[in-house]
């Protein structure tokens, strides 16, 4: 950033001005989309992790080898808590499907587990983490879309700046700082359009 501003403006300091503008921004940003993405995997996690201990318990598994079994989906994102020692006080964070998760282990210890319809269930959480997934995969393409159009946009600049012997616009100073400040905002603008997405996937 700090290079293209000084071959466009041949002003140091507006190089740097931007370039610090950018760097605090993006970094700023960067750390809010890292957080809301250990968010959405977490919760992500936390489904699958669901629908294979109900999975498990359909395929007549003991409830306590379900779930087991079904632990490996929540490597990195929460603590493993043996079965046995799941209580009101240490439990999991399965979000939406807390209450069911904590119905069955109640009926579990009343040996009324097995009695319970686990389909319905099983099929929202397949439905939620399939649309979750797709509007992932949205996400993704879109803002892959509007960074080469912002690349290719930045590539115009200075085509028409330097090829076309355009440099003169921008020798008035209330140009130079408008430039500068909509280079330095490219970054930090896809990167709180990402955030913001995945923010509105969490809420939904």
């Amino acid at each position: 950033m700090m290079i293209l501003s000084f071959i466009l403006y041949g002003n140091l300091l507006f190089a740097i001005f931007g370039s610090l503008v950018s760097l605090v921004l993006s970094y700023i940003l960067l750390l809010k989309k890292e957080e809301i993405l250990q968010t959405f995997h977490k919760k992500e996690s936390s489904y699958s992790f669901f629908y294979s201990f109900l999975k498990g318990i359909e395929e007549s598994l003991p409830i306590k080898s379900a779930y087991e079994s079904a632990c490996r989906y929540l490597v990195s994102y929460q603590k493993m808590i043996p079965y046995d020692e799941i209580d009101d006080n240490h439990t999991l964070n399965l979000y939406d499907y807390q209450k069911y998760f904590d119905f069955i282990l109640k009926k579990d210890k009343e040996n009324e587990a097995r009695l319970l319809l686990y389909r319905p269930l099983m099929e929202d959480i397949k439905d939620r983490l399939l649309r979750m997934k797709k509007r992932s995969d949205l996400i993704k393409k879109r803002f892959l879309f509007l960074f080469v159009i912002i690349l290719s946009f930045l590539l115009l600049m200075v085509v028409f700046i330097l090829i076309g012997n355009n440099k003169e616009v921008f020798k008035d100073t209330f140009y130079k700082m408008g430039a500068t400040l909509l280079l330095s905002l490219l970054s930090p603008f896809i990167l709180l359009m990402e955030y913001q997405s995945y923010r509105g996937i969490l809420n939904a």
